[in-house]
């Protein structure tokens, strides 16, 4: 839309129809203005109402040339007949990975104000400006499942390329399916807001509770650490739990977050080791990445490495620490997600857990940087 147009979308629409107003804003494409709005819904109503235009047999207004719009995803494949049949619409596939990596690119070509953000310590948010240099850097996507994407520059400077390096199938439909198995919730805002009000230290052991706060010090454990998802649950009388459906769903979310995050620490620690500068000191030091490790060599190797870095592998001095970018549709205002990954990521001694705001828009703003570049057939 061109600036000042008036278009003014209601909050909510339908059963799941959103117009996120506080995402908005303006687009400078070939010298003009333009005004970007974020609307979000349910794909399966939006199926319903194309399936009840099909069949609508009042006739349809002449529309003498389809229109064509690039979008990704499972549906962008599943409906492209329904948007024609019913919308005369041409739908253009673009490859849903390709289509994040785009809109990671374009938001920080345009970078929107207050874009990327991480969480501190106690809890709040601080927005923060896009690292620099941003390549090479890692990109979570959790959705229904997990996807990581590791990206680098190109050549000419220009559009990254990227590379999967993995994931994992415990995501957001893990969360859902197990939460409404185990509580009374049953859609996915009911659940989500049924684990923002537990507690998830009443199902899960921590290392606390293992070696205790002094044991924890001794040891360089962060006490927070889960140890054991739903193991408090196996020590306690079953009749008389001391835990609630909240608690419940609370651990689910910890324990559907941790295994992202887990993934996630591994994988910027691989590209920061491959990439960083690597003293050849340390490779002849007593403690070596390449074997395990004995108490004599802990006690000599002590200035070499802190007894938190013990917990995996330990950072090559300078090393750069890998922006990790945390995004997908489950993290959409999903505080308590954001507090789990940036503790986690604080406790083992990475960089900060890097968010951003249109994290759930990011394959629409890589469909719409494609098509305002003309790439390919798009």
């Amino acid at each position: 839309l061109a600036p000042g147009e008036g278009h003014i979308s209601p909050s909510t629409f339908g059963k799941t129809g959103t117009f996120h107003k506080e995402l908005s804003f303006q687009l400078k494409v070939k010298d003009v203005m333009h005004d970007v709005h974020f609307l979000s819904g349910a794909t399966y109503y939006l199926e319903m109402v194309l399936k009840s235009l099909q069949k609508d047999p009042s006739p349809k207004p002449s529309i003498p040339t389809s229109r064509r719009i690039v979008t990704a995803g499972g549906g962008a494949h599943r409906l492209a007949k329904l948007f024609m049949d019913s919308l005369t619409v041409e739908v253009v596939p673009f490859k849903e990975m390709e289509s994040l990596v785009s809109g990671l690119t374009f938001l920080h070509e345009h970078k929107p104000d207050k874009e990327v953000f991480k969480i501190q310590p106690d809890g709040t948010q601080e927005f923060v400006d896009w690292p620099d240099p941003l390549y090479p850097c890692i990109v979570v996507n959790i959705g229904s499942g997990v996807s990581v994407l590791k990206l680098d520059a190109s050549e000419d400077g220009k559009e990254p390329y990227f590379t999967r390096l993995g994931g994992t199938a415990t995501g957001g439909a893990a969360f859902l399916g197990l939460v409404r198995m185990m509580t009374r919730a049953k859609t996915y805002p009911d659940c989500l807001a049924l684990a923002q009000k537990g507690d998830a230290t009443k199902v899960n052991k921590l290392v606390s509770d293992i070696y205790g706060q002094d044991g924890c010090s001794n040891l360089g454990l962060a006490p927070g650490l889960t140890a054991a998802h739903f193991a408090k649950i196996t020590m306690k009388d079953s009749n008389h739990p001391d835990y609630s459906e909240e608690d419940i769903a609370a651990a689910v979310l910890t324990m559907v977050v941790s295994a992202s995050t887990v993934i996630a620490r591994a994988f910027s620690r691989s590209v920061a080791s491959s990439t960083g500068p690597k003293d050849e000191k340390l490779t002849q030091a007593p403690y070596s990445r390449g074997r395990s490790t004995t108490l004599e060599d802990l006690r000599g190797s002590a200035p070499l490495v802190s007894k938190a870095q013990l917990i995996g592998a330990a950072p090559y001095p300078g090393e750069r620490k890998t922006p990790v970018f945390f995004v997908g549709g489950f993290l959409a205002e999903n505080r308590r997600a954001w507090e789990i990954i940036s503790r986690s990521f604080r406790n083992l001694d990475c960089g900060p857990a890097l968010f951003l705001r249109h994290a759930d828009f990011l394959g629409a703003l890589g469909c719409l940087g494609a098509t305002i570049e003309g790439k390919g057939d798009l």
